[in-house]
């Protein structure tokens, strides 16, 4: 297994995963596969890079991703983690525990944040456990906090992690 940040050089495996994710999880989303599929070459590059776009690997296929943003929606000092993925034959072998961590890793080395806001849709019972295993704690519930680009609404559940 080989975690890293991911480049210009991924965007179509990248976009491989995330049309998948988006097909697989429509609901943990913000995107829409309707949308996304129509990015151009420049579109993915961007994504890439605007969301810090980390990817795991095994065996030279991508297999899970995640990015952050920083400064955070929810405070200046912190970053979320986005776009977080994992295929399903890959699940239970704490991937998404370990892009976490490169994550927060990065985050440290290269933003002067203090802490870790990341957020579900209410219901997603598997971001849950996996975020209160790593040691976030529930914060604050956001209802309606979640709009998509088809306009429908969903409510949030956000956790916080000190750095």
């Amino acid at each position: 297994m080989l975690i890293r940040k991911l480049d210009d050089t991924d965007w179509e495996a990248f976009r491989r995963l995330r049309l998948y994710a988006l097909q697989d999880c429509p609901d943990a989303f913000g995107g829409c596969f309707e949308d996304e599929q129509n990015y151009s070459k420049e579109d993915w590059q961007d994504f890439l890079t605007a969301c810090n776009m980390h990817g795991t690997f095994i065996n030279d296929m991508l297999v899970g991703m995640m990015g952050y943003i920083f400064p955070s929606k929810f405070s200046s000092e912190a970053i979320t983690p986005v776009s977080v993925y994992v295929l399903p034959d890959y699940r239970g072998q704490k991937i998404n525990h370990a892009l976490l961590e490169t994550v927060v890793g990065d985050a440290r080395r290269t933003t002067t944040a203090t802490s870790v806001f990341l957020d579900h849709v209410k219901g997603n019972e598997l971001a849950m456990k996996s975020y209160k295993a790593f040691g976030f704690e529930r914060a604050f519930d956001v209802p309606q906090g979640l709009e998509r680009k088809n306009g429908s609404k969903a409510d949030l559940v956000v956790y916080k992690l000190k750095l």
